[in-house]
């Protein structure tokens, strides 16, 4: 009861959050119990915040904090453009979370959240992870050109960024995958000499723009026996 007044007096959930994270889960599924039969939304979403402000929580923590943000917004409550943008990347980690399991519901929730809250307001989020769970989201909806101009946002917004050699091979690979060899080869050089990008070397990079040479070639008709030998 006195941490009940306490955290009443302080009227500040955000500030409850993060100092006893714990209790205050606690605290808020206690109110929401007492009161099931006419439970406070707010609550509910402050709840949902729970689970997915922390930078660092699993799938099932996203799973959690997804249902009762939309168990909150199906009833009424007016979700906040960061929130959306929230519950977007949440559905999002599920989505990728669950494998062969994964329901397309999750996908397109995500996609539509993120229509309405970045490419609406681009200004809302500042964070560039955000932006690339964006991209993903197009590109695994089969919405390649779109997922192109989110990349070129991000090049030109996070300039500086040092995840910039990473877009730019996805920029390359989304441009190679859609048979646009010529301009996906400026974006994989640039990848390569401003990186490599993750998981890659100089000579892994050097292959992959000897194929698309060879595969550019190919589609014109006129084979590139050299593409290799650099």
């Amino acid at each position: 009861e006195r941490k009940r007044t306490k955290i009443a007096s302080k009227g500040a959930w955000n500030l409850m959050r993060r100092d006893i994270a714990e209790s205050g889960r606690k605290h808020l599924e206690a109110e929401l119990l007492a009161n099931a039969d006419n439970p406070d939304l707010s609550m509910v979403v402050k709840l949902g915040h729970t689970c997915l402000d922390k930078p660092h929580h699993n799938s099932d923590a996203a799973y959690s904090g997804a249902l009762l943000f939309e168990w909150a917004h199906f009833r009424g409550f007016e979700l906040d453009l960061k929130e959306k943008a929230l519950l977007a990347k949440a559905h999002a980690e599920i989505w990728q979370s669950r494998g062969l399991a994964a329901e397309s519901f999750h996908l397109d929730r995500s996609r539509l959240l993120y229509d309405e809250t970045l490419r609406a307001n681009p200004d809302l989020v500042d964070d560039s992870a955000t932006w690339l769970d964006f991209a993903r989201v197009l590109l695994a909806s089969g919405a390649s050109e779109e997922a192109i101009g989110v990349f070129q946002h991000m090049l030109v917004t996070f300039e500086g960024d040092p995840e910039i050699p990473n877009w730019l091979f996805y920029m390359g690979a989304t441009l190679k995958a859609k048979g646009l060899h010529d301009e996906a080869a400026n974006y994989l050089f640039e990848s390569a000499s401003s990186g490599p990008p993750r998981f890659f070397g100089k000579l892994d990079m050097m292959f992959i723009i000897s194929r698309n040479i060879e595969e550019e070639g190919t589609k014109r008709g006129e084979p590139n026996e050299e593409a290799y030998e650099m």
